[in-house]
């Protein structure tokens, strides 16, 4: 298992309520709790190409999932060369998917149960972070809008790219 050596440059967008501009200004964000989908870090909304905007899907979330109307967005920007990049790194998304499946055969062969036996993204990924052997600075993946309720609850399927920075002393820029 191995990660890029490369150093990369990422940008996010972090949707807030307005109330914490001042606060995120002065003293940067507030890192996430480890209940959150990936652990913990500060997460924001990636854009890919024309697929999905991160600054619409920053304000989309915060508008539908924690009816927040009118927030603030602030774009970051990140280098780093210590990263899991599952969304344009085929050798990543690989590796990802390659350990999910021998997470469910294990469990199949030690439960005894075969039955759409399912492993949760955060627990794959906190093995592979583990396989890593070093600190993983940022991660970037895809996934389905339509993992919160209430958000786009209308909407089948809704692309997003989400970010986790781990590491804060990868931000290397933050504008409103």
């Amino acid at each position: 298992m191995s990660h890029s050596t490369k150093i990369k440059h990422f940008t996010g967008y972090h949707g807030t309520p307005k109330n914490n501009i001042k606060s995120i200004q002065q003293n940067g964000y507030k890192i996430s709790s480890d209940a959150e989908w990936f652990g913990e870090g500060i997460y924001f909304f990636g854009s890919l190409d024309s697929v999905t905007s991160g600054s619409n899907e920053a304000k989309q979330f915060l508008k539908n999932a924690r009816k927040i109307n009118n927030p603030a967005i602030f774009k970051s920007y990140f280098y780093t060369d210590v990263y899991i990049d599952i969304v344009k790194n085929n050798g990543h998304r690989r590796q990802f998917f390659e350990l999910q499946d021998q997470l469910v055969k294990l469990h199949e062969k030690y439960s005894g149960s075969n039955k759409n036996v399912q492993i949760s993204d955060k627990f794959v990924l906190s093995v592979l972070l583990k396989n890593f052997g070093t600190k993983i600075a940022l991660i970037r993946v895809p996934c389905d809008g339509k993992k919160y309720p209430g958000y786009f609850s209308q909407i089948i399927k809704r692309f997003q790219v989400q970010i986790v920075v781990k590491d804060p002393k990868i931000i290397k820029k933050t504008i409103l």
